[in-house]
């Protein structure tokens, strides 16, 4: 009687912790990705009107996230499909390149973790998210996340705290040309940290909680942007501020695996994301060489032409 009481309680424990572990899968499983293996084209017939005086888009371009398989606009004058650290990757042209999910993107309303590959062919004009659901400021609120790079090739985390803006850069440089494994993590126990390649790169412990962006109210909602600043300004290190223009600032470089989750993931986690990501590969970034005239000697004066940098 008592062994078969045994192996009951054998059955049961292991039964338990069975349970156990898949809710702790299932709670450290990413809540979106965008892997970026595939851009899909649509091209619509226009039909111009008699009096028009600008030209309608012909050409659309969308990413799906592979979770929900929601497809949000890719807005692009330039973008490539190339090689990834895992399938294919977006590269993204530094100018005018950005997507804008406007629908079942993840919501990160207390722990959270972001992580991605990134190679970057040039840093920002000023800081530039990589993700950036944060209310602008001039709208008067603080609410909302911002995970980028600022002008100097450092990772930034920007998060919302009773009313203000609480921000993590970074110490380290990102290098050019590299493929790179970024992450950010936010708990309400060990506030904010960054990583790069796995390792701790920055932590910081904020006053107040992180205060996300009203999900379930309509009029608070925004947008989450990938590659691209939600408001415009000058440049990092503008010498004539009057005579600058303000403008956005855009990720120059390919973006790979783009991940969310709803948890505080670990070191160890973000370090076997790094390990099962590492690859030798070369990023297929445009080669970006000094623009040149015609060889050989030439007559004085002014020519007219287009001096080639790279693709984009």
């Amino acid at each position: 009687m008592k062994s078969k009481q045994l192996r009951i309680f054998k059955y049961l424990f292991l039964l338990g912790a069975s349970y156990l572990f898949m809710i702790v899968q299932a709670n450290e499983s990413p809540v979106a990705i965008w892997s970026f293996d595939n851009v899909e084209t649509n091209k619509v017939e226009v039909k111009m009107v008699r009096g028009e005086t600008f030209l309608p888009r012909e050409v659309f371009h969308y990413v799906e996230e592979n979770i929900s398989g929601t497809k949000s606009e890719l807005t692009a004058k330039y973008h490539k499909v190339v090689q990834g650290v895992k399938g294919k990757a977006l590269l993204l042209d530094g100018f005018t390149s950005f997507i804008e999910v406007k629908e079942n993107y993840p919501e990160l309303s207390e722990n959270f973790s972001i992580e991605a590959w990134i190679a970057l062919g040039a840093y920002p004009t000023f800081l530039c998210p990589i993700v950036d659901q944060q209310r602008d400021i001039n709208d008067g609120y603080f609410k909302g996340y911002l995970f980028g790079i600022d002008a100097m090739g450092r990772l930034t985390l920007r998060i919302a705290t009773n009313g203000r803006y609480e921000m993590l850069i970074g110490e380290e440089t990102i290098p050019l040309n590299t493929w790179t494994h970024v992450a950010c993590v936010y708990s309400v126990d060990d506030g904010m940290k960054i990583f790069l390649n796995g390792e701790l790169a920055g932590s910081f412990a904020p006053k107040s909680k992180y205060e996300s962006i009203d999900y379930k109210n309509e009029w608070h909602r925004i947008n989450l942007i990938i590659g691209k600043s939600r408001a415009k300004s000058r440049p990092y290190g503008t010498i004539r501020p009057e005579g600058t223009q303000f403008v956005h600032s855009y990720i120059d470089g390919i973006l790979d695996e783009l991940k969310f989750y709803n948890v505080a993931l670990g070191g160890k986690d973000l370090n076997k994301s790094f390990s099962i990501g590492t690859t030798d590969s070369k990023p297929e970034l445009p080669e970006r060489k000094l623009p040149s005239g015609p060889k050989g000697p030439g007559e004085f004066g002014a020519v007219s032409g287009t001096l080639k940098y790279y693709p984009a």
